[in-house]
C-alpha cells in the first residue's frame, strides 16, 4: 500500500483541526486563533473555555486518544509552551480581561 503524500497528511490535519474546533465550539469554547504562527512555532488552536481559561490545543489525527497523546513528544510540548507564552506576551489584555 503506498504511503500517503505530504498533501494528504496536510489535508487530514486541516480536517482534524476543523473537527476539533467544531467540537470545542459545541462545548461552548470560543476559538480565538487557528493555526497561529509565532517565531517559536505554530499553535493549532487557541480557545477560551466557558470558565475563561485560555487553551492552546495541539491537534493530532490518530485512531485513538492514546496514540494521539503519544504523538505529542516532550520536545513538542516544550515548543507549544514557548509559543503560547510568546502569544500571551504579545496580548496582555487577553490574559487579564477576556479579550
Amino acid at each position: 500500500m503506498p504511503r500517503p503524500t505530504r498533501r494528504a497528511h496536510e489535508s487530514s490535519g486541516r480536517r482534524a483541526e476543523f473537527l476539533a474546533a467544531v467540537w470545542l465550539a459545541c462545548k461552548f469554547y470560543r476559538i480565538s486563533g487557528w493555526r497561529v504562527r509565532t517565531p517559536l512555532g505554530e499553535i493549532d488552536l487557541v480557545a477560551r473555555s466557558p470558565k475563561g481559561l485560555i487553551c492552546f490545543v495541539e491537534v493530532k489525527a490518530r485512531p485513538d486518544t492514546a496514540q494521539a497523546a503519544e504523538a505529542v513528544t516532550a520536545r513538542q510540548r516544550e515548543r507549544i509552551s514557548r509559543a503560547a507564552l510568546l502569544y500571551l506576551g504579545s496580548r496582555p489584555r487577553m490574559r487579564h480581561n477576556g479579550v
